[in-house]
């Protein structure tokens, strides 16, 4: 038995599936799930990760999850996340450093790096060039963010990520209950963080509530980009979300096509293009959009 609620988008997503083939997200961000970080230490680690992840889910800022090979080709994105990735091989942090040096921008929380990939200590952060700070062994981590200019890069250190929910005194033990799950106390300057060192060049600007998110893909083979909204708070529909996409090309005529299981057919949609920048305004959403580009 399907609950008829339901059936409505199984079969929208079965008599549009030209829509989900052959597409690749475009992600700004990437977020490192260092293993010897996520094995040595299953609690701070995971938890300022899961912490980080979730402001950029609430804030609508397309990541991707990564983990230490993918570190070999950054060029996608334009910040990697360091969210207390205590636990670094020398030759990540190599990697890391010719990201950083080559124009990408990053962001590092807490005891990032201060181990090697065996969990001895440093004597000081393995990228404190980068941080243009220092933890030396023994010694209090920093206190105040710092912000760097690295080469053509841009480097955000942030001492802690603040929890809105207080963990539990011993610690998650690999176990983080939904509860926690929540915007940090300090989250706008984490996404202060992450907007400055994308050089204020983030592909995605959209006006609406947290509940709301997004996933923008592209599909290469027809060049289209499809941008998916969903709204996880079914009790509200959401007008006039006003979107802006930072396009690769210059093209200043685009059809935008709105497709929704909540709506009875497909809606064409206006837009302007100026300096760049793709802009329209989503009129509503109950639960489910695509947007097509074309």
């Amino acid at each position: 038995y399907i609950n008829p609620k339901s059936r409505v988008y199984i079969d929208f997503f079965n008599n549009n599936k030209k829509l989900y083939k052959q597409t690749e997200n475009i992600a700004d961000v990437a977020v490192l799930r260092s293993f010897p970080s996520m094995a040595y230490n299953n609690n701070t680690p995971h938890f300022s990760t899961v912490l980080f992840e979730q402001l950029l889910i609430q804030k609508k800022i397309p990541f991707d999850i990564i983990f230490d090979t993918n570190l070999e080709d950054l060029s996608k994105y334009k910040v990697l996340v360091l969210a207390d990735q205590e636990s670094m091989g020398d030759k990540e942090l190599e990697l890391v450093r010719k990201f950083v040096k080559n124009g990408g921008g990053l962001v590092a929380v807490g005891s990032s790096t201060i181990y090697n990939d065996w969990r001895i200590r440093r004597l000081d952060f393995g990228l404190s060039d980068l941080f243009n700070c220092h933890y030396y062994y023994n010694k209090e981590k920093p206190s105040s963010i710092v912000k760097n200019i690295f080469k053509k890069g841009r480097v955000v250190y942030i001492p802690e990520i603040v929890p809105s929910v207080k963990p539990p005194s011993g610690g998650f033990n690999g176990y983080i209950a939904g509860k926690y799950w929540k915007l940090s106390a300090n989250w706008e300057k984490l996404y202060d963080a992450v907007r400055w060192a994308s050089k204020n060049n983030l592909t995605l600007e959209i006006g609406s509530p947290d509940c709301v998110t997004v996933e923008l893909m592209k599909q290469e083979k027809t060049g289209k980009l499809i941008l998916h909204l969903v709204n996880y708070n079914c009790n509200e529909r959401y007008q006039d979300i006003k979107v802006k996409i930072r396009m690769n090309k210059d093209r200043k005529k685009y059809k935008l096509t709105l497709y929704s299981p909540d709506i009875d057919k497909p809606v064409q949609l206006s837009s302007d293009y100026n300096n760049n920048t793709l802009s329209f305004t989503v009129p509503e959403i109950k639960i489910y959009n695509i947007i097509v580009i074309e």
